[in-house]
């Protein structure tokens, strides 16, 4: 079953969907970019709905999983805990 990044990112519990449809572009880039700096090579293609639109989306495999965190701890994990322990603390 492929990974998308979407799908990866609406994993994440500190995300809402609108904030998970936000940063899916930039998290995919450097997901993309990771993926070639470890491999060598592009990720794989598959067609995939973006939006309203089908288009060709970079499709990883549950193997490839570490790249996504390691994209997620070194770029966003550190903002989105904070963001939702501050929406702990106001509840």
């Amino acid at each position: 079953m492929p990974l998308y990044s979407e799908a990866y990112l609406n994993e994440k519990p500190e995300l809402t969907k609108d904030e998970a449809k936000r940063i899916r572009s930039v998290f995919g880039r450097r997901v993309a970019n990771q993926y070639r700096t470890e491999h060598g090579k592009d990720p794989m293609k598959s067609s995939g709905e973006v939006g309203a639109r089908v288009c060709a989306i970079n499709a990883y495999t549950e193997t490839d999983r570490w790249i996504f965190d390691k994209v997620w701890n070194e770029h966003y994990a550190a903002k989105y805990a904070l963001q939702l322990a501050m929406e702990d603390s106001s509840v």
